[in-house]
């Protein structure tokens, strides 16, 4: 545990924004990366002066929308931790939008968050959703500043878990003893980004088992390059 809340906090500390007495609330989806992220930072928050809480977005769009929204609701009783859920009606934004699933999620998820009265939101990212992303940026032709990915800081976005690997996730809620919940959704691959995560990233890690780092590691570099 002391590692991956000993890097947690180094990378809030090096985001050199986050005063004491600030409000953070983490984005908690009920999956295994927002969970343990709402657990390390049930264990840093207090080191660095920061009032906790969650925010869960139920956007409606599965049978298990309110199943997850129930496991989040539980879980942050059992660690006292405050939450705040909001509702929003993805399929009608889609109907009026004509925007993609995920975009419209996003959006409507984006939009929720804003309304929280915190200083910070801290989203659970990890190092291979940012080789994800630059693959993504990358096959749309983007130029230096899409393929920099997802920034630590943008906003009042935070993203303590950039540096963080899956596998350290996994063994971290193992080593815990912690639950989650599963969105099949992540698993259809009609959807482009779970065909780069099971699909072409899997191949790349044939040419490379270091790829995910690798790519994310590219992903900071065209950061600084763009800075």
């Amino acid at each position: 545990m002391r590692d991956l809340t000993g890097q947690v906090q180094r990378a809030l500390e090096e985001m050199a924004v986050l005063q004491r007495g600030q409000r953070v609330a983490v984005a908690l989806s009920g999956g295994r990366d927002s969970v343990c992220l709402l657990h390390v930072m049930r264990h840093v928050a207090p080191n660095l002066g920061l009032t906790l809480s969650a925010v869960h977005v139920n956007h409606g769009l599965r049978q298990e929308a309110g199943a997850d929204e129930a496991f989040c609701r539980s879980l942050c009783r059992r660690w006292q931790v405050p939450l705040t859920v909001y509702h929003v009606d993805t399929k009608a934004r889609i109907r009026s939008s004509g925007e993609s699933v995920e975009e419209a999620a996003r959006v409507l998820r984006y939009e929720a968050l804003e309304r929280l009265p915190v200083s910070w939101v801290a989203l659970a990212h990890h190092q291979a959703d940012q080789a994800e992303t630059l693959l993504l940026r990358l096959l749309r032709g983007s130029g230096l500043k899409g393929l920099g990915g997802m920034r630590a800081v943008r906003g009042r976005y935070i993203r303590p878990f950039l540096s963080i690997s899956p596998a350290q996730l996994e063994a971290y809620e193992k080593e815990q003893g912690l639950t989650h919940v599963e969105d099949a959704s992540n698993y259809d691959i009609a959807l482009q980004r779970n065909r780069v995560r099971h699909q072409l990233l899997p191949l790349l890690q044939q040419f490379n088992p270091e790829a995910v780092r690798i790519l994310a590691q590219t992903a900071r570099l065209l950061q600084d390059d763009e800075d």
